[in-house]
């Protein structure tokens, strides 16, 4: 069991929105624009066996210090290695020192000859058996962070250890974490504001069956696919029924983080905007994580859905996208705690 708990001093420099990204849905599009990311030289291809029918795949940057602590990220919905908040995020913490696993969740970033089987908001097993893996590799110190869906898995994870997390995991950052699940999809189903994220999502949600059902002919019924348009009905459709859940409702109860977060023992710090249009902030703002020692918030006003785009670099950050070097802030903060 980790014997630290959440450390209170460390000081986080205010998040400033650029001018013109204000607007929480023009922040959150940022995520959309194509990005550059250079400083992630020499990757390798890591494979993590879970079943006979699915194998992870991740990306690892190596630091030549083999004894160098160790950051695994996990992308949202419809995300990858290759999302330009997972490569922002791995440069900036190989930068720092630390050796980066980017890992894909099952299927995803074209990789569903790997994975018969779909991911979803609760599934654990996959994180776990990646860190028992690493750990048997004797890797000794890992950091975690999750962006959206994969912030709630990893909360969820967190929350299923209790008081028996691994001492090998010294700490966790999610930003704008899926706590929710249900909450999440009524929301961008429901409201008209959303329609575009809704669309760009099944797209993308609606793509990945095709895809499996060429590696996997017939294993998914692709008339379903027929005129779905909201992400409960995909749900329903597939994810529920996949994974022997009675409903979607019944799949979002239990794969929610939102009702465990006192149960959580790692060092947490949650990142998240009050103006989130995809994430419901009041889903975030919970009483038994808030009195969790624990798990820290930081909740500024702006920022968007994982997007945090800043005005200006802030001290001691690498570039503006402050969201993603508060993760390796409060990692490299972990971990000199941990030395002194």
């Amino acid at each position: 069991m980790c014997s630290l708990a959440m450390p209170q001093d460390l000081v986080v420099p205010e998040f400033v929105p650029r001018p013109l990204l204000r607007n929480a849905h023009l922040m959150t599009m940022t995520l959309l624009l194509p990005r550059t990311v250079k400083g992630l030289s020499s990757p390798e291809e890591r494979q993590f066996s879970i079943t006979d029918d699915v194998t992870l795949v991740g990306i690892a940057n190596w630091q030549a210090d083999e004894d160098a602590p160790l950051l695994i990220l996990i992308h949202g919905l419809c995300g990858s290695v290759d999302s330009g908040y997972i490569r922002g995020t791995a440069r900036k913490a190989f930068k720092a020192g630390f050796h980066v696993l980017r890992m894909n969740m099952r299927g995803c970033g074209a990789t569903e000859s790997f994975s018969r089987d779909l991911y979803h908001s609760g599934l654990t097993i996959d994180l776990q058996r990646v860190i028992d893996a690493l750990v048997a590799e004797g890797r000794t110190r890992i950091y975690l962070a999750g962006f959206s869906m994969g912030g709630n898995q990893l909360l969820k994870l967190a929350a299923e250890w209790g008081e028996s997390s691994p001492p090998e995991v010294r700490g966790m950052v999610l930003v704008s974490p899926a706590v929710d699940v249900a909450a999440c999809a009524t929301s961008i189903d429901e409201r008209s504001a959303l329609r575009a994220y809704r669309k760009n999502f099944m797209i993308y949600l609606k793509a990945g069956i095709r895809a499996r059902d060429k590696f996997w002919p017939g294993y998914y019924d692709l008339s379903l696919l027929r005129g779905m348009n909201k992400i409960r009905e995909y749900d329903e459709s597939f994810t529920a029924p996949a994974y022997g859940f009675a409903s979607a409702e019944d799949y979002y109860r239990r794969s929610s983080s939102i009702s465990v977060l006192g149960k959580i023992r790692v060092p947490s710090l949650m990142v998240a905007s009050q103006d989130d249009p995809l994430v419901p902030y009041a889903t975030l703002d919970s009483a038994e994580g808030r009195a969790n020692p624990y798990l820290r918030y930081i909740t500024p006003e702006r920022g968007g859905h994982c997007a945090f785009v800043a005005k200006s670099t802030s001290p001691g950050d690498q570039d503006g996208f402050w969201a993603e070097n508060r993760i390796v802030q409060f990692c490299r903060y972990l971990e000199d705690r941990q030395d002194s």
